[in-house]
């Protein structure tokens, strides 16, 4: 199931769907395509870019970034962290789930690469809705670290 995902990822790092026009062939040599540079700079943030994604433990999820940081997730808590419209409602932002009816030994079942910018993880709980962008995930990173920083930051 990871290896898939790891495949999918690193494949996706060295092909991009910029460097193909509309039919799918690739594109010419020394064609120009794709978005600004200052788009592809913020896609490709080595912050925001998983090189590896492992089961560490049988809670525990594990992400290798580009920038060498490696976050370690409770998979519980990334199920709590869902933040698609089942779980929080798309106009006030206020939360739908109830934790109490998260399974304390929920894990993931399937992880799957969404595009160049997210994973979709389906639960054992059967929900599997939600999609978790890399930056959303880097933002998750439980780490003292990390948390200092987003503390330094503000509120997301």
């Amino acid at each position: 199931m990871l290896a898939r995902v790891r495949a999918r990822i690193a494949r996706r790092r060295r092909e991009s769907v910029f460097d193909r026009p509309a039919g799918g062939r690739p594109a010419r040599a020394g064609a120009t395509r794709g978005p600004p540079a200052a788009s592809l700079r913020a896609m490709d943030d080595p912050a925001t870019v998983p090189t590896a994604l492992a089961q560490a433990g049988p809670r525990t999820l594990a992400v290798t970034w580009a920038d060498g940081h490696q976050s370690a997730y409770d998979v519980r808590a990334l199920r709590l962290a869902c933040a698609c419209a089942h779980c929080i409602d798309e106009w006030t932002g206020a939360p739908q789930l109830e934790p109490a009816r998260v399974p304390e030994d929920v894990r993931p079942v399937r992880i799957q690469s969404v595009g160049r910018y997210a994973i979709q993880i389906a639960w054992s709980d059967g929900h599997e809705s939600g999609i978790y962008p890399f930056r959303r995930l880097r933002a998750l990173c439980p780490c003292p670290a990390c948390r200092a920083a987003a503390s330094a930051d503000g509120p997301a």
